[in-house]
């Protein structure tokens, strides 16, 4: 059973920028408000390094920017694409927004990745993931530096049984990230050396969902092995060094988690309180939720910091945040369901 806290969700209509003021202990942050167009939500699903956001607009695919506003992908030399899915992709060169599509009125099913820059253009690295082979599903996590589309996978070659898992496609050429073990919900990396995802333990008919990690060796680990009273535990993010959050059950509450590869793999529970770690970016920040507050992790006092408390604007409140960069910028959640750029100053 999934057990991912969800968020209820209700946009309101987004008109026009808000800026306020965050005051840290050693640093400022700006807030600038995501917006839709012409009325429209934008519904907001990733944050790119060079603070570009990821989502929809109506369903269909779009960006926003701080300099351009809001962009949508389904005009234009993307007129035709329909059921359009964003994604974002760290590569070496830093985040690359891609889109999925699924051409569903052509047979057989054509799998489109497209490399979209922060302008909203196609680059010359779009693919057609193998629109005559195996592939039956696909559910996009990224592009690695050698252009090869990084995802879960479900195909089936021959008389084979069925694969469902985490694969990399390569020049028409699919490899299996994963063992030969039900799996969901699976991330890699940005070189694709590192995987993360649910294992799905059955026995005597019952199924667990338990978070792992690949290593670059090809060696999966139960990140919550030999943790007492755990049920179940789901991994939400991983960085390029391995380091891995994600959340756990433990006596029917869910707990974050910080697993570190150091030392033949280190599993730490995040405070005492009910949450979610949502992302942590390559220098090791962590961010999600505790309750319905949004929440910052500070490895040096190993403590929890509430955004709430590090701003003045006392109309503004968040309840999670769901994404951050390498620049350390944060995407995050009001409370009012309004997505925030949160930007850390000089």
């Amino acid at each position: 059973m999934r057990f991912f806290l969800s968020l209820a969700v209700t946009i309101g209509l987004l008109q026009s920028s808000v800026f306020a003021r965050f005051v840290g202990t050693d640093q400022a942050y700006s807030a600038e408000q995501v917006v839709g167009a012409n009325g429209r939500a934008f519904l907001a699903r990733d944050l790119a390094e060079d603070g570009t956001v990821s989502g929809s607009i109506d369903g269909s695919p779009a960006l926003w920017s701080s300099v351009d506003g809001p962009r949508s992908l389904a005009t234009g030399e993307n007129a035709t694409l329909k059921g359009a899915g964003m994604k974002v992709a760290k590569t070496s060169a830093g985040h690359t927004t891609l889109v999925q599509v699924s051409v569903s009125s052509q047979a057989p099913r054509e799998w489109r990745v497209l490399e979209i820059n922060s302008r909203g253009q196609v680059t010359d690295r779009s693919v057609v993931v193998n629109p005559k082979g195996p592939v039956r599903a696909l559910d996009l996590r990224g592009m690695d530096e050698t252009g090869s589309v990084l995802g879960n996978m479900m195909f089936k070659e021959g008389s084979s049984p069925t694969y469902i898992g985490p694969a990399k496609f390569t020049r028409g050429t699919i490899s299996k990230v994963a063992p030969p073990k039900e799996m969901n919900g699976a991330l890699l990396d940005s070189s694709g050396q590192w995987s993360c995802g649910i294992l799905v333990l059955r026995a005597n008919a019952a199924a667990k969902e338990q978070a792992a990690v690949c290593k670059p060796s090809g060696q999966w680990v139960l990140v919550t092995d030999g943790q007492k009273d755990v049920t179940e535990s789901s991994a939400s993010a991983i960085s390029s060094s391995g380091e891995t959050v994600g959340s756990f059950i433990k006596a029917g509450k869910v707990y974050p988690f910080l697993w570190s590869p150091s030392e033949g793999g280190a599993f730490v529970q995040l405070g005492e309180s009910s949450g979610e770690a949502l992302d942590i970016n390559d220098s090791g920040t962590i961010v999600g939720h505790l309750g319905d507050k949004a929440m910052l992790y500070d490895r040096s006092q190993n403590r929890w910091i509430e955004i709430d408390s590090l701003t003045n604007a006392k109309d503004l409140r968040f309840r999670s945040a769901l994404s951050i960069n390498a620049k350390g910028q944060i995407l995050a959640l009001s409370s009012d369901g309004v997505y925030y750029v949160l930007t850390p100053g000089k």
